[in-house]
Parts: C-alpha cells; sequence; structure tokens
C-alpha cells in the first residue's frame, strides 16, 4: 500500500490533537485496515487507538514512528500539518 502525503498549510487554526486525529484516520482507510487490526499490530488497547483517532488522547512520539511505519508514511510532520492523502 502506498500513500502519498502532500503538505497543505493550516490556514484554519486547527489544533495539532484534532489535525492528528483526523490525519490519522485518513491514512490508516487506504491502508484497508481497522482500527482493531491497527491496535493489534502496534501492540495497543482498540479503546487507546480510537482515543488516538477521535483526538482524546495523543501517541507517543515513539509510537507515532511505529504508526507512520505502518501507514507507510515517511514524513512524520505530515501528522502534525493539514494534509490530504492521495
Amino acid at each position: 500500500v502506498q500513500t502519498c502525503a502532500l503538505p497543505i498549510w493550516p490556514t484554519n487554526g486547527s489544533f495539532m490533537k484534532t489535525t492528528l486525529a483526523t490525519n490519522l484516520s485518513k491514512a490508516r482507510k487506504p491502508c484497508k485496515l481497522t482500527q482493531t487490526a491497527t491496535a493489534r499490530e502496534l501492540g495497543v488497547k482498540v479503546r487507546t487507538y480510537q482515543a488516538y483517532e477521535e483526538g482524546r488522547a495523543t501517541p507517543s512520539p515513539q509510537l507515532l514512528v511505529r504508526i507512520c511505519r505502518l501507514y507507510k508514511v515517511l514524513d512524520i510532520a505530515a501528522f502534525v500539518e493539514e494534509i490530504e492523502f492521495c
């Protein structure tokens, strides 16, 4: 699965947590992974991963690196900016 991330500069003042949550969900779907499968691959509880996608929690930097590897995203900064996945 190949994911392509095109940076778009934030214009609406969205917070990093909201952007991260949205981008996690957007990046997961092209990989055809469920939240359950993703949580299993990362070694976290499903509820924990759901909290990341809902913006109720933020993954550690180490876990964020693992998420990027899983989703084949090369630029970690893509998750903290507004981006478009194609």
